[in-house]
């Protein structure tokens, strides 16, 4: 039978909350056109990762970079089991 994790006070673990994304600092070289900009932007890319990346879908692959960035590796998993890597080189596409 399976069992619902706890916390410490003994209530069920709540799912983190979707918050906007901080205020833009006072930077008084940049133009109010840019400021919007990166505002909108940024709620726009909360919204979008959101309604294509939940929690409970698959992704084909894992994409993991090395200690010191130079390359990034692809593992991927078949339906048997067998791990699979690949060396990808950064910003060079599928």
């Amino acid at each position: 039978m399976a069992t619902t994790p706890r916390v410490p006070g003994g209530q069920p673990p709540r799912p983190p909350s979707t918050q906007p994304p901080p205020d833009l600092p006072n930077m008084p070289g940049v133009s109010d056109v840019l400021s919007t900009y990166l505002r909108r932007f940024s709620l726009w890319a909360v919204a979008n990762f959101n309604n294509t990346l939940t929690k409970k879908s698959a992704t084909g692959a894992l994409y993991l970079t090395s200690p010191t960035g130079e390359s990034v590796w692809s593992v991927t998993v078949d339906d048997a089991g067998t791990l699979t890597t690949t060396r990808m080189t950064p910003g060079a596409g599928p």
